[in-house]
């Protein structure tokens, strides 16, 4: 009986680092969860190239089972990614502190030593929890042992594991396991200004590695499958792909915001920061606070609203991670304090928080210069608010006919959308029913047509030719 192998080793690395979840992290999560429910723990396992124990490991995948829920700390427990020089708790407080990396670095070793020397106290005193999983021993990881027929999907980058990659090559060959990669985007070689240092050249050596040691390519989007077509196409390369487009649906929570809990779910609450940030009208930005998500452009476009809107001018609420080449953005902020107070960050918010902002938006909005999919469109109109757009790549594929499409190379485009939904009540409301009466897609159903497509794909016969010169 063949097996499907589901690679986490993305999200081991991810989770080292990230008290919450998003994008492609949030993409696998669900998938294994729902592809669970319908292969079961037989025909499932999990496989990842552990970033302690260095070597690749297999467990059962009962983990994200029914009611699972991310909480970095147990996460980092079951999985065994706590090291005597990692502390998730520690990253945490460095990160808000300390955004520039050689700065973190240069501190963790410094608290590090002085927590020693005080026996603990210096952790404590700055409330930096040490947890009791202080260990790099998993939850029962088992010696990854493939048979022919095994099936291995890959949904995550894996270009900073040149071991991993040259282990699969090699099973790839000598036990004739099959390798599907779930590609998200080519951002990195399609817009490397957005990127930082010799990240375009990393996603360049992993993508012609994938090229070679794949048997099939499926893509988040028709956007995203054009983009990577062309590049194997000009390498004269031949790879089967397809599409599987992601969900609208924000997990564990019903469509419309009506129902959200005020108390959120399990071990999440909305912090009083959040009410606080929310008690006024406002749209929300769901992101990483980084340069592709044109955050500079949508602040300047907010400083012309208040300009001519005054008083009616809705507060912007950015909610997501601090990301990368913002200082743009960055001097916006500290030059205008926060534009008097009309926009607000909101640092990693937790799924009760982000489904309480959606829900209680005006609209959202999402103009982004490019996406692999855009999981914010969906999720906004999951809990029935109208969402603002960009119209280029992937981001028309996600809102339908229920987005307000925006040129994000635009400002006065963008504006004249926010006017439109700001002033225009009815209008908004008219789009609110009209997404309240949509179908949308549910992770069920990517599952569902991830589940078929992966058994479809060992039929495909296509040959890889290698471009001379």
């Amino acid at each position: 009986m063949s097996r499907l192998f589901f690679d986490i080793t993305d999200l081991l690395e991810y989770a080292r680092k990230n008290t919450t979840l998003s994008g492609i992290q949030r993409v696998s999560v669900e998938l294994i969860s729902n592809l669970l429910q319908e292969h079961g723990p037989e025909k499932l396992r999990l496989i990842a190239f552990h970033p302690i124990l260095k070597r690749p490991v297999s467990y059962d995948p009962e983990y994200f089972g029914p009611g699972f829920e991310y909480q970095q700390s147990d996460f980092c427990e079951y999985f065994g990614l706590h090291s005597s020089l990692h502390n998730p708790n520690l990253d945490n407080y460095l990160a808000k502190k300390y955004q520039n990396s050689w700065k973190t670095s240069f501190h963790r070793t410094r608290l590090l030593a002085l927590n020693t020397l005080t026996r603990g106290e210096t952790l404590r005193k700055r409330k930096i929890q040490t947890s009791p999983a202080f260990s790099s021993t998993p939850h029962n990881p088992k010696t990854v042992d493939f048979k022919s027929g095994d099936h291995v999907f890959i949904p995550g980058a894996t270009w900073n594991f040149e071991p991993y990659l040259n282990f699969l090559a090699f099973q790839r060959k000598a036990r004739g396991i099959r390798i599907t990669h779930f590609i998200h985007d080519l951002i990195p070689i399609h817009t490397p200004e957005h990127v930082v240092d010799d990240v375009p050249q990393q996603f360049l050596r992993w993508l012609e590695h994938l090229a070679g040691n794949s048997d099939f390519f499926i893509t988040n989007s028709h956007a995203t499958k054009r983009d990577l077509d062309a590049w194997l196409a000009a390498r004269g390369i031949s790879i089967g792909s397809e599409v599987v487009p992601l969900a609208h649906q924000f997990a564990n929570y019903p469509r419309g915001g009506h129902q959200v809990n005020f108390a959120g779910r399990g071990n999440e609450k909305i912090h009083a920061r959040i009410i606080n940030a929310a008690r006024i009208p406002y749209a929300l930005c769901v992101g990483t606070l980084e340069s592709r998500k044109n955050i500079w452009a949508l602040a300047n476009v907010w400083k012309s609203l208040l300009d001519k809107l005054g008083y009616d001018t809705p507060r912007l609420l950015f909610a997501g991670k601090h990301g990368w080449l913002k200082e743009d953005f960055d001097d916006f902020i500290v030059g205008t304090g926060a534009l008097g107070g009309h926009i607000r960050i909101i640092d990693r918010p937790n799924d009760a928080e982000l489904a309480y902002l959606y829900s209680n938006c005006l609209f959202s909005i999402f103009v982004s210069f490019k996406e692999g999919w855009g999981l914010p469109i969906g999720e906004s109109l999951w809990f029935g608010r109208p969402v603002i757009c960009s119209n280029v790549s992937s981001m028309p594929e996600v809102g339908g006919n229920l987005a307000e499409y925006v040129n994000p190379y635009s400002l006065a485009s963008i504006e004249e959308a926010v006017i439109k939904l700001t002033l225009d009540n009815e209008y908004r409301e008219q789009k609110c029913r009209q997404i309240a009466q949509a179908h949308l897609r549910s992770w069920s159903d990517v599952a569902l047509d991830l589940s078929q497509l992966l058994t479809q794909s060992i039929n495909y016969k296509g040959r890889r030719h290698a471009h001379a010169g």
